[in-house]
C-alpha cells in the first residue's frame, strides 16, 4: 500500500512540475483566436527625469561688467529656479579663449552673482566650450531631477476574476507612490553619491578609540522624568530667600 502511495505521489509531482513554465515559453490552447496577452504585467515604478532651465546673461561687448538691469535679472532667475537644495547650477561659457583677461574678469563677475544669490559653491559647476552660446553671453543653467509617479490607482483589470494568474493592475501602486513621495533627492535613484566629503581621519580615530575601549558610556538616565525635573528646579520657597 505504501508503494502505491509513493507511485501516486510521484505522478502528481510530475504533473505539477510539468505546468511550471514561463509565460514566454507557454503555448496556450486558443481555439477562438482571442490572442490573450500572457506577458507578465510591469510593476509600478517611479520615473526620474532631469529638467533644465537656462538664462542667458548678456555682457556689453568688450566689457566684464553687467548693467544693473541684467544683474537683477540674473539674480531673479537664480532665486526662482535654484531654490531647492538638490538643484544643480551650471555656469556655461561658450567657445572663447580661456586665457584672455576678459574671460577671466567675466568669470569673476559670474562668481559674484552666484555668491550674492546665497548658493552653496559645491552646487555650482563651470562648463566651458558649450555649444550654442552666443558671443558676449554666459548661460546660467539650473538642473532639477523630477519624480513622476505611476498612473495610480489602476483598476483596469478585475480583482475577482483572472484566468492568467497575473497580479492585479493596481498591484504595487501604493508602494511606488509612497516611495516616490518620500525621495529627498531624486538624483540618488539614478546614481549614488560618493563619500568624498567625509572626514576620514575622524572615522579612523573613532575606530581606534573603540578598539582600545576608550569610548564614553551612553547616558541611560532619562532627563525627561518628573524626578529629574524637580531636582533641578528651585522651589518657590527657596527662590524667595
Amino acid at each position: 500500500m505504501k508503494q502505491l502511495y509513493k507511485i501516486v505521489f510521484g505522478l502528481v509531482m510530475i504533473a505539477a512540475l510539468g505546468g511550471c513554465q514561463t509565460y514566454a515559453d507557454r503555448t496556450w490552447y486558443d481555439p477562438l483566436n482571442l490572442q490573450v496577452d500572457m506577458k507578465p504585467r510591469e510593476t509600478k515604478q517611479v520615473q526620474i527625469t532631469p529638467s533644465e532651465n537656462s538664462f542667458a546673461v548678456r555682457f556689453p561687448s568688450g566689457q566684464a561688467t553687467l548693467t544693473e538691469v541684467e544683474r537683477r535679472a540674473a539674480a531673479g532667475f537664480l532665486a526662482r529656479r535654484a531654490g531647492e537644495r538638490t538643484d544643480e547650477v551650471f555656469v556655461d561659457f561658450g567657445i572663447l579663449h580661456e586665457t584672455t583677461q576678459l574671460a577671466a574678469d567675466r568669470r569673476m563677475t559670474m562668481a559674484e552673482i552666484v555668491t550674492v544669490a546665497g548658493l552653496d559653491p559645491a552646487r555650482v559647476k563651470v562648463r566651458a566650450n558649450v555649444q550654442g552660446i552666443a558671443e558676449n553671453e554666459i548661460n546660467l543653467t539650473v538642473r532639477r531631477y523630477l519624480v513622476t509617479l505611476p498612473g495610480c490607482p489602476d483598476f483596469t483589470s478585475r480583482a475577482g476574476r483572472t484566468f492568467d494568474n497575473r497580479p492585479h493592475s493596481n498591484w504595487g501602486c501604493a508602494t511606488a507612490q509612497n516611495f516616490g513621495m518620500m525621495v529627498a533627492e531624486p538624483r540618488d535613484m539614478l546614481q549614488g553619491r560618493g563619500d568624498t566629503n567625509a572626514d576620514a581621519e575622524a572615522h579612523v580615530l573613532g575606530q581606534q578609540r573603540y578598539r582600545r575601549g576608550e569610548t564614553r558610556p551612553l547616558q541611560v538616565k532619562d532627563t525627561r522624568t518628573a524626578e529629574t525635573f524637580d531636582s533641578q528646579t528651585v522651589s518657590g520657597d527657596e527662590g524667595k530667600k
